[in-house]
């Protein structure tokens, strides 16, 4: 089976399906795999993923479409990995998407953006994002090695790091 045979197969289970709690498509190469899983994980209101893990998946616009998915989605996800596989852009518009979107942002526990390149606006969304999720939010590991901030928006806001389970900044993702 070819992978595009294979997140075309994962699409259709992920339109219906109620019981898979942990997705993991890693180093794919593909580049039909944002289209359809962000539009299977959005319009599927009783799927039931928890865990995300896409590291090193490649995406034709960067990811975009999947960080637009994943927004719209209206189930909560716990543990999300993006290593590698989303253009700084796209994490941009995630993170602001989750600073607004308390439905995922206060039950997330685990993001992993290592490898993601982070710009000016990327930064100032991950520094909002940190701020208002520091005190209602699960988020407790952070992994942003090779971001272009290596965790110093985190680190250095007093914010962010008052909680009362602090962020621990994480060189390396935790999904295995």
């Amino acid at each position: 089976m070819k992978h595009k045979d294979a997140i075309e197969a994962l699409a259709v289970i992920l339109k219906t399906n109620r019981t898979l709690s942990k997705i993991a498509v890693t180093n794919t190469g593909s580049e039909a795999l944002d289209d359809k899983l962000g539009v299977a994980l959005r319009d599927n209101a009783f799927h039931r993923v928890q865990v995300l893990d896409l590291t090193g998946a490649h995406f034709k616009d960067g990811g975009a479409s999947l960080v637009d998915g994943l927004l719209k989605t209206p189930h909560a996800l716990s543990v999300l990995n993006l290593e590698a596989a989303i253009n700084g852009k796209a994490a941009a518009t995630l993170l602001k998407g989750l600073a607004t979107n308390p439905v995922i942002a206060l039950t997330m526990s685990e993001l992993c953006l290592n490898h993601v390149a982070l710009d000016e606006d990327g930064n100032a969304a991950l520094l909002d994002f940190a701020n208002k999720t520091a005190e209602d939010g699960k988020l407790t590991r952070l992994a942003l090695a090779h971001t272009n901030t290596n965790g110093a928006v985190i680190i250095s806001n007093p914010i962010a790091v008052r909680s009362s389970s602090p962020y621990v900044y994480s060189d390396s993702c935790f999904l295995k």
